[in-house]
């Protein structure tokens, strides 16, 4: 099996960059999430099409590609919304997994 590429201690300078850029990202999902059901006349969350037009994540590639090797996961629910952010470079699938609490996960499948 090849190694985790976000495991301790050999986590490269590259892929402690890419998981910084990645929790970056992570944290402004929460944010877009949380503004656009604060603006919302019903309260609802932003689908991934919503999300992608609001203004904070305009400004990101249009690639969809927010941070090099991730991939941006997102079910919406009637109250509520989950969503991981996966890099499919990382044969131990790493990720952030969050929801409408806004509290960060980290997570990979059991080996």
């Amino acid at each position: 099996m090849q190694a985790c590429l976000h495991e301790a201690p050999n986590e490269t300078a590259e892929q402690h960059a890419r998981r910084i850029e990645a929790v970056q990202f992570t944290r402004l999902v929460l944010s877009v999430e949380a503004q656009l059901a604060a603006h919302s006349p019903t309260g609802a969350y932003a689908d991934l099409t919503q999300l992608s037009a609001s203004p904070d994540m305009r400004a990101l590639p249009a690639s969809g590609q927010y941070v090099p090797g991730f991939e941006l996961h997102l079910d919406v629910m009637d109250k509520g919304y989950w969503f991981e952010f996966v890099d499919k470079t990382d044969p131990c699938g790493f990720r952030f997994i969050s929801n409408q609490a806004g509290v960060i996960f980290t997570a990979q499948p059991i080996r």
